[in-house]
């Protein structure tokens, strides 16, 4: 892979594009600057970050894990003598355990001691230590004293604030690789943080951190990205930005009706259709956008927290989390749910799992004309909301992309069988394929290829169905008028 920059930091530090990238376009594609096995995971070889299929072998040098003596990439001479001071036993290559948590925190602190640029550069960030030490210790009960006495036992001079630092910069920047490992790069700890970010991380096989343009970045404009779930809303978003510690002030968040779209909105009782939103006072009386009424700030988190606590708890149970349970949570006929916008967040949420429900459920394996139009609807109706929260390329996106395409094939499939019109069938398959054409241009940028052929396949389908339709109409012409079988 090429190491590729087409950014720049600005006078506040943070990345810009240093040209106009357009969608899929590499922002950046660097090596990491440490990687390795993530907290109370699974080893993973040092070399590669991976488990073979045959399994982990001990090194000849050190004993430590990997996966063949030749691989060599990220475990170097340097480390493998440090770690052969502890000898490691083979048995614990087999499960999880926070035995290995001390490599990746090791190997940034190495670089920190050999480049003193990227220590200047990691030790300038804006991350408030304590808090995200407390979460660490919370989270996995693992702290700097841990690490600090792994560290010891290696003969190994480093102090406790390099080490807080380490698992600070981890912690709070740390990008996902396979198999519960993570990497760390000093370009992505230099993102400023979205809601609605302009890129999005792509999974390497050699474990180098990659970030594309997820939509049009100008020359100039800040690189963003996001580090939690988008299709939250606000309120709940807000929860998870502050349990990952990072602090958020785009223009989402700022903007209680977040685009105009009420995704963390109430209804107004006063009958004119408008969304009652917060300010940028999490405490103060949300008003309404249209006339102006205020209501308390506490009624109307207890409004959405007993609404997602509904959805919870229909989840946990199939008995109550039925497709027709959530269809009638759509209807919004209910005092409960008529309470919140039809394109909030609690909504969307169980168009989502009306999406995952149809197809799925064995109750709905055969296509149906029916339910298949529910389950399109439900996807346009998903995406139509996402595109204005969260516009451009993005993984959450492309998957519901995939359910709406593969809903609307399956519909071609319950049309013929029922006998439809050849031009309405062809208008499905035409549609079919020009959903594929978005999420293809996307997923062939992808090392991992399986997304784009599930496309491709899809696409393949739709144009044979067509063309079949065209050859029955071909033949249908030679056909005796008295032949009834045509």
């Amino acid at each position: 892979m090429d190491e590729v920059r087409n950014v720049k930091t600005n006078l506040s530090g943070l990345l810009v594009a240093s040209k106009q990238l357009n969608p899929g376009d590499v922002v950046f594609s660097v090596p990491p600057l440490a990687a390795g096995p993530g907290k109370g995971c699974h080893p993973v070889c040092l070399g590669c970050h991976k488990i073979p299929p045959t399994g982990l072998a001990a090194c000849e040098g050190c004993s430590w894990p990997v996966c063949s003596a030749s691989c060599k990439t990220y475990h170097c001479s340097q480390e493998c003598g440090i770690l052969k001071t502890i000898a490691c036993d083979s048995k614990q290559f087999t499960s999880a355990s926070h035995d290995f948590d001390f490599v990746h925190p090791l190997r940034l602190i190495l670089q920190m001691q050999s480049r003193p640029e990227v220590a200047k550069s990691l030790k300038n960030l804006n991350i408030d230590i304590k808090r995200l030490l407390q979460k660490v210790k919370a989270k996995y009960d693992v702290g700097s004293e841990n690490i600090c006495e792994q560290l010891k036992k290696l003969k190994l001079t480093v102090t406790k604030e390099d080490v807080d630092l380490a698992l600070c910069v981890i912690e709070r920047f740390d990008v996902p690789l396979d198999f519960g490992a993570s990497a760390v790069s000093v370009e992505a700890c230099q993102l400023e943080h979205s809601c609605s970010p302009n890129t999005y991380y792509i999974g390497s096989n050699d474990s180098w951190v990659v970030f594309r343009a997820g939509r049009i970045i100008k020359e100039g404009e800040v690189i963003t990205t996001c580090r939690v779930a988008m299709d939250k809303n606000n309120y709940f978003r807000q929860k998870l930005l502050k349990e990952a510690c990072v602090s958020c002030s785009c223009s989402r968040c700022t903007d209680g009706t977040e685009f105009g779209t009420g995704h963390g909105s109430v209804c107004c009782s006063g009958g004119c259709n408008g969304f009652v939103s917060p300010g940028t006072d999490c405490n103060a009386d949300w008003i309404c956008s249209a006339c102006g009424a205020s209501k308390p700030a506490a009624d109307c988190r207890a409004i959405l927290d007993r609404l997602k606590q509904k959805l919870e708890d229909a989840a946990k149970n199939p008995k109550v989390g039925t497709a027709d349970f959530y269809e009638k949570v759509l209807e919004q006929k209910d005092d409960d749910w008529s309470l919140v916008p039809s394109s909030s967040q609690l909504m969307m949420d169980a168009r989502k799992a009306l999406i995952y429900t149809y197809q799925y459920h064995p109750q709905f394996y055969f296509p149906e004309e029916d339910w298949l139009h529910k389950k399109i609807g439900h996807c346009k109706a998903w995406l139509q909301v996402a595109d204005k929260i969260m516009p451009g390329w993005s993984y959450i996106k492309t998957l519901i992309m995939y359910e709406h395409a593969s809903a609307t094939i399956s519909l071609v499939q319950a049309m013929k069988a029922a006998g439809r019109d050849r031009a309405e069938v062809n208008q499905v398959c035409y549609a079919a394929v020009e959903l594929c054409s978005e999420p293809v241009d996307m997923m062939v940028l992808e090392e991992d290829q399986s997304m784009c052929k599930a496309f491709n396949a899809i696409k393949l389908m739709a144009t044979e169905a067509r063309e079949e339709q065209k050859q029955r109409v071909y033949i249908n012409r030679f056909a005796d008028d008295d032949d009834e079988g045509w």
